[in-house]
Protein backbone atom coordinates (compact mmCIF):
# COMPACT_ATOMS: atom_id res chain seq x y z
CA UNK A 1 0.00 0.00 0.00
CA UNK A 2 2.85 2.35 0.83
CA UNK A 3 4.47 1.70 -2.55
CA UNK A 4 1.18 2.49 -4.33
CA UNK A 5 0.83 5.75 -2.38
CA UNK A 6 4.43 6.71 -3.23
CA UNK A 7 3.71 5.91 -6.89
CA UNK A 8 0.55 8.06 -6.89
CA UNK A 9 2.38 10.97 -5.28
CA UNK A 10 5.22 10.76 -7.80
CA UNK A 11 2.66 10.72 -10.59
CA UNK A 12 0.85 13.74 -9.07
CA UNK A 13 4.13 15.63 -8.68
CA UNK A 14 5.02 14.87 -12.31
CA UNK A 15 1.60 16.12 -13.50
CA UNK A 16 2.01 19.28 -11.43
CA UNK A 17 5.53 19.85 -12.78
CA UNK A 18 4.23 19.38 -16.34
CA UNK A 19 1.36 21.83 -15.75
CA UNK A 20 3.73 24.46 -14.33
CA UNK A 21 6.10 24.09 -17.30
CA UNK A 22 3.15 24.28 -19.72
CA UNK A 23 1.85 27.50 -18.11
CA UNK A 24 5.34 29.01 -18.03
CA UNK A 25 5.77 28.23 -21.74
CA UNK A 26 2.44 29.91 -22.53
CA UNK A 27 3.35 32.99 -20.49
CA UNK A 28 6.80 33.36 -22.03
CA UNK A 29 5.64 32.85 -25.62
CA UNK A 30 2.50 34.99 -25.40
CA UNK A 31 2.32 38.01 -27.73
CA UNK A 32 0.52 39.86 -24.89
CA UNK A 33 3.07 41.63 -22.66
CA UNK A 34 2.93 39.95 -19.22
CA UNK A 35 4.87 39.67 -15.99
CA UNK A 36 4.42 37.90 -12.66
CA UNK A 37 5.26 39.72 -9.43
CA UNK A 38 5.51 38.44 -5.89
CA UNK A 39 3.38 40.09 -3.21
CA UNK A 40 6.28 42.36 -2.24
CA UNK A 41 6.51 43.65 -5.84
CA UNK A 42 9.57 41.71 -6.99
CA UNK A 43 9.39 40.60 -10.63
CA UNK A 44 9.70 36.82 -10.81
CA UNK A 45 8.78 36.21 -14.48
CA UNK A 46 8.49 38.39 -17.58
CA UNK A 47 7.93 37.61 -21.24
CA UNK A 48 9.68 39.01 -24.31
CA UNK A 49 6.61 41.00 -25.38
CA UNK A 50 6.84 43.09 -22.18
CA UNK A 51 10.58 43.63 -22.58
CA UNK A 52 9.93 44.96 -26.10
CA UNK A 53 7.16 47.26 -24.85
CA UNK A 54 8.99 48.85 -21.91
CA UNK A 55 12.55 48.37 -23.09
CA UNK A 56 15.37 46.63 -21.34
CA UNK A 57 16.36 43.02 -21.15
CA UNK A 58 14.58 40.17 -19.45
CA UNK A 59 17.49 39.78 -17.01
CA UNK A 60 17.25 43.44 -15.93
CA UNK A 61 13.44 43.34 -15.55
CA UNK A 62 13.69 40.23 -13.37
CA UNK A 63 15.88 42.13 -10.89
CA UNK A 64 13.42 45.02 -10.51
CA UNK A 65 10.67 45.69 -8.00
CA UNK A 66 7.44 47.36 -9.21
CA UNK A 67 7.43 49.60 -6.10
CA UNK A 68 10.94 50.96 -6.76
CA UNK A 69 10.82 51.85 -10.47
CA UNK A 70 10.05 55.53 -11.00
CA UNK A 71 8.09 55.03 -14.24
CA UNK A 72 5.84 52.33 -12.72
CA UNK A 73 5.25 54.34 -9.55
CA UNK A 74 4.45 57.46 -11.63
CA UNK A 75 2.07 55.41 -13.81
CA UNK A 76 0.19 54.23 -10.70
CA UNK A 77 1.21 50.56 -10.95
CA UNK A 78 2.56 50.42 -7.42
CA UNK A 79 -0.77 51.64 -6.07
CA UNK A 80 -2.68 49.27 -8.39
CA UNK A 81 -0.60 46.31 -7.16
CA UNK A 82 -1.34 47.14 -3.53
CA UNK A 83 -5.04 47.57 -4.30
CA UNK A 84 -5.25 44.20 -6.09
CA UNK A 85 -3.46 42.45 -3.23
CA UNK A 86 -5.68 43.98 -0.56
CA UNK A 87 -8.97 43.37 -2.42
CA UNK A 88 -7.93 40.07 -4.03
CA UNK A 89 -9.83 41.21 -7.15
CA UNK A 90 -8.54 41.87 -10.71
CA UNK A 91 -8.28 45.56 -11.62
CA UNK A 92 -7.41 47.64 -14.70
CA UNK A 93 -5.66 50.97 -15.04
CA UNK A 94 -4.76 53.15 -18.04
CA UNK A 95 -1.68 55.32 -17.82
CA UNK A 96 1.00 57.09 -19.78
CA UNK A 97 4.49 55.96 -18.93
CA UNK A 98 7.99 56.54 -20.22
CA UNK A 99 9.92 53.48 -21.38
CA UNK A 100 13.57 52.86 -20.59
CA UNK A 101 14.49 54.25 -24.02
CA UNK A 102 12.59 57.51 -23.37
CA UNK A 103 9.48 56.83 -25.45
CA UNK A 104 6.13 57.86 -23.98
CA UNK A 105 3.49 55.14 -24.30
CA UNK A 106 -0.17 54.93 -23.29
CA UNK A 107 -0.88 51.52 -21.79
CA UNK A 108 -3.80 49.67 -20.23
CA UNK A 109 -2.58 47.51 -17.37
CA UNK A 110 -4.59 44.64 -15.93
CA UNK A 111 -3.49 43.00 -12.71
CA UNK A 112 -4.90 39.75 -11.44
CA UNK A 113 -4.20 38.08 -8.10
CA UNK A 114 -2.94 34.51 -8.50
CA UNK A 115 -1.94 31.96 -5.92
CA UNK A 116 1.27 30.13 -6.68
CA UNK A 117 2.73 27.56 -4.28
CA UNK A 118 0.34 28.79 -1.58
CA UNK A 119 1.50 32.42 -1.88
CA UNK A 120 -0.32 35.37 -3.43
CA UNK A 121 1.26 36.81 -6.59
CA UNK A 122 0.26 39.32 -9.25
CA UNK A 123 -0.13 38.60 -12.95
CA UNK A 124 0.22 41.84 -14.90
CA UNK A 125 -0.91 42.16 -18.52
CA UNK A 126 -0.24 45.25 -20.62
CA UNK A 127 -1.92 46.45 -23.80
CA UNK A 128 -0.26 49.26 -25.76
CA UNK A 129 -2.96 51.81 -26.63
CA UNK A 130 -0.50 54.44 -27.92
CA UNK A 131 -1.55 54.26 -31.57
CA UNK A 132 -5.26 54.57 -30.74
CA UNK A 133 -4.53 57.52 -28.43
CA UNK A 134 -2.47 59.21 -31.17
CA UNK A 135 -5.30 58.78 -33.70
CA UNK A 136 -7.84 60.10 -31.17
CA UNK A 137 -5.74 63.22 -30.56
CA UNK A 138 -5.26 63.71 -34.30
CA UNK A 139 -9.02 63.49 -34.87
CA UNK A 140 -9.66 65.93 -32.03
CA UNK A 141 -7.16 68.35 -33.58
CA UNK A 142 -8.77 68.01 -37.02
CA UNK A 143 -12.22 68.66 -35.52
CA UNK A 144 -11.14 72.01 -34.08
CA UNK A 145 -8.50 73.22 -36.55
CA UNK A 146 -8.42 73.98 -40.26
CA UNK A 147 -6.63 71.19 -42.14
CA UNK A 148 -4.79 73.59 -44.48
CA UNK A 149 -3.78 76.45 -42.18
CA UNK A 150 -3.85 74.59 -38.81
CA UNK A 151 -5.65 77.66 -37.38
CA UNK A 152 -8.52 77.20 -34.92
CA UNK A 153 -11.89 76.84 -36.70
CA UNK A 154 -15.42 78.01 -35.94
CA UNK A 155 -16.18 74.90 -33.87
CA UNK A 156 -13.27 75.67 -31.52
CA UNK A 157 -14.32 79.33 -31.31
CA UNK A 158 -17.88 78.33 -30.37
CA UNK A 159 -16.61 75.77 -27.82
CA UNK A 160 -14.38 78.37 -26.15
CA UNK A 161 -17.16 80.96 -26.19
CA UNK A 162 -19.49 78.47 -24.53
CA UNK A 163 -16.91 77.79 -21.78
CA UNK A 164 -16.26 81.54 -21.30
CA UNK A 165 -19.99 82.27 -20.98
CA UNK A 166 -20.42 79.50 -18.41
CA UNK A 167 -17.42 80.76 -16.45
CA UNK A 168 -18.72 84.36 -16.54
CA UNK A 169 -22.14 83.27 -15.25
CA UNK A 170 -20.54 81.16 -12.51
CA UNK A 171 -18.17 83.98 -11.44
CA UNK A 172 -20.60 86.86 -12.03
CA UNK A 173 -18.22 88.56 -14.47
CA UNK A 174 -18.45 89.76 -18.06
CA UNK A 175 -16.61 88.66 -21.13
CA UNK A 176 -15.38 90.60 -24.13
CA UNK A 177 -15.02 89.24 -27.65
Amino acid sequence: RLNREIGRRKQSEELLRTAVEFNKTILLSSPLPMAVYSADGQCIEVNDALTELVGGSRVVLLTQNIHRIKSTVDAGLSHLAQSVLSSNLPQSHKATMVTSFGKSIYVQFRMLPVTLHGKLHLLMQAIDLSEGKRIEEELRHLAFHDALTQLPNRRLLLERLKRALLASKRNGTRIVV
